[in-house]
Parts: structure tokens; C-alpha cells; sequence
């Protein structure tokens, strides 16, 4: 498999990430009382640099596209929906993220930017929707995950160059304000 491997940037702060929001919410369903989803950057922004992806070919039938970045996560910002119970995460709470994506040198190549939603208290379950926004066009994700640190989605489409994109996309959060994420394109 040829891909392309981009190198983690290391932020001037600690910034929370989608594991925060998830656990903020897993841990607030079980009456702990974390924090949700983080995220930075702005979505609509215009990245400064364009990724490099490798296409990779498993079979004379099938075409895979890999694009791999590392991921700097802003602070969260979420929504309390009612009926509200001070310091804990109910049904229907969500946070919302803007995530800066970044190539192996560090710079800037684009954003992603989404919801978390809680879709069940007793297990965590949380909904993910997202969009990213790279120099060439968008990608679209969604799917079911929790606040564990790693999340797989579906990729459900796109536009310019990722027009009918199909696929999975793989978030890994480090813990410490950064992680990577791998897209991986099947056409």
C-alpha cells in the first residue's frame, strides 16, 4: 500500500478533542461530569497547502485513495438541550468541533468541522457528522461511536475532486490536543 504520511505539528497548548467530548459525555451519563468534543479552525477556511495522496491499487478492479493528516483540535463548545440537568450530559446534547488538519511539515492544509450528538446516556453512544474541507474540494463522514480515543466513519461523499467518494475515515486522538486521521477513498 503507497500512501502519504504526514507529520504531527505540536500545538503552543493543550486543546481538547473528540474524545474529550465524548468522554465528557460518557462520563457525565455515569455522573462524573467531563467535557465534550474539540475541534479548531475554521471550516470554510481556505487551506494553505494541499495534501498529498497517494493512490494505491489492491486489485485491477479496485482503486484506493489514502490521504493521511495529523490532526490539531480546538477547544469544544457544547449545547445543553433540555431538559436540563446542570453538570451532566443528557439525550440529545451535542458538541460541536472545527478541527485544523495539518500535512507531515506542520502547515495547514485544511479543516474538518462537525457535531457530536448524544444519541444514548447509558451507553455513551454519541453520533458524528462531519465535513472537511481540503484545497480540491470536501469530504463528508458520518457514523455511531463513543468517547473512546479512536472512531471510525463512513465516508458518505464529496465535492470537486471527491465528488461520489465513498469509503472510512479513522480519527485517533493522542490525548494531548493532537492526533491523525486517515481517509481512506475505495473508487
Amino acid at each position: 500500500m503507497n500512501d502519504t504520511d504526514l507529520t504531527p505539528r505540536t500545538p503552543s497548548r493543550p486543546r481538547r478533542s473528540w474524545a474529550t467530548a465524548a468522554a465528557v459525555a460518557a462520563a457525565a451519563l455515569v455522573g462524573a461530569g467531563v467535557g465534550l468534543v474539540a475541534s479548531a479552525g475554521g471550516a470554510g477556511a481556505a487551506p494553505t497547502a494541499a495534501p498529498t495522496a497517494a493512490p494505491v491499487v489492491s486489485s485491477p478492479a479496485h482503486h484506493t485513495t489514502v490521504l493521511r493528516f495529523r490532526v490539531t483540535f480546538s477547544d469544544h463548545y457544547l449545547v445543553d438541550v433540555p431538559p436540563a440537568n446542570p453538570g451532566s450530559v443528557g439525550l440529545g446534547d451535542y458538541a460541536l468541533f472545527s478541527d485544523k488538519l495539518l500535512d507531515r511539515k506542520g502547515h495547514v492544509v485544511g479543516t474538518e468541522g462537525g457535531s457530536g450528538l448524544v444519541t444514548n446516556v447509558a451507553d455513551g453512544q454519541i453520533f458524528f457528522t462531519l465535513a472537511i474541507q481540503l484545497p480540491h474540494g470536501q469530504i463528508t463522514a458520518a457514523g455511531l461511536s463513543s468517547a473512546a480515543p479512536s472512531k471510525e466513519l463512513a465516508v458518505t461523499g464529496g465535492t470537486g475532486r471527491y465528488v461520489g467518494a465513498g469509503g472510512r475515515l479513522d480519527l485517533v486522538e493522542n490525548g494531548d490536543g493532537t492526533g491523525s486521521l486517515v481517509i481512506t477513498l475505495a473508487g
